[in-house]
C-alpha cells in the first residue's frame, strides 16, 4: 500500500468535504455574503417589528373587545330602566352600576328589579303596578265611550243623509261634547 492508499483509508470522506481544497464546496464572494448578512438582519429586524406590532394590536384587540362588553351592558341597564319607567335616568343609571358592580352574576333584567322595589321614588307611578288606593272607585266611569258614540253617530248620519240639520245637529253635539 502506497502512502496516499493509507490517506484515503484514514480520511472519512464527510472530512474531505469539508477541506477548503474540495470541488463539493461552494464558495460565496465576500461582498455578496455581507449582503446576505444585512438582509438576514433586516429580515430579523422586521420580524421584531412586526412582533411588536402584532402585540399591540392584539392587546388594543382586547382593550376594545372589554370596551365594547361593557356598553353592551350599559345599553342594556339604560334599556332596562327605560322601561321600568325612570324617572331620573342619570341617577338610576349609577345606582344600577353600582349594584351590578357589587355583583356581578346578576343579570340587567335582576338589577333594575332589585333597584325598582328599593328606590321606587326613582320610577314613574304610571310604570309601577297599581296599588288599591291608586285604583279608580266604582262611582267614577269614563264618560268619553258614550261622549264618542254620539259623535260619531251624529256624524255618520250627517254622511248619510247629506241633509243641512243633520249636519248642524252633528257640529252642535261636536262643539258641546268635543
Amino acid at each position: 500500500m502506497s502512502e496516499s492508499d493509507v490517506e484515503r483509508q484514514g480520511v472519512p470522506q464527510e472530512d474531505k468535504a469539508n477541506e477548503p481544497g474540495s470541488a463539493d464546496e461552494k464558495q460565496v464572494p465576500v461582498s455578496e455574503a455581507i449582503r446576505y448578512r444585512r438582509r438576514a438582519q433586516a429580515a430579523e429586524r422586521n420580524v421584531e417589528e412586526l412582533s411588536e406590532r402584532l402585540e399591540k394590536a392584539e392587546t388594543a384587540r382586547a382593550a376594545l373587545a372589554h370596551r365594547v362588553e361593557a356598553l353592551e351592558e350599559e345599553g342594556s341597564l339604560v334599556r332596562r330602566l327605560a322601561e321600568a319607567g325612570a324617572v331620573d335616568l342619570e341617577a338610576a343609571l349609577l345606582l344600577a352600576r353600582e349594584r351590578r358592580s357589587a355583583s356581578p352574576d346578576e343579570d340587567a333584567k335582576a338589577v333594575v328589579t332589585r333597584l325598582r322595589r328599593e328606590k321606587a321614588y326613582l320610577f314613574s307611578p304610571a310604570a309601577m303596578p297599581p296599588s288599591a288606593a291608586m285604583m279608580p272607585t266604582a262611582g267614577a266611569k269614563a264618560p268619553v265611550d258614550g261622549r264618542r258614540m254620539t259623535i260619531e253617530q251624529a256624524a255618520r248620519r250627517a254622511k248619510e243623509t247629506g241633509d243641512a240639520r243633520d249636519l248642524c245637529a252633528y257640529l252642535r253635539v261636536r262643539r258641546q261634547l268635543g
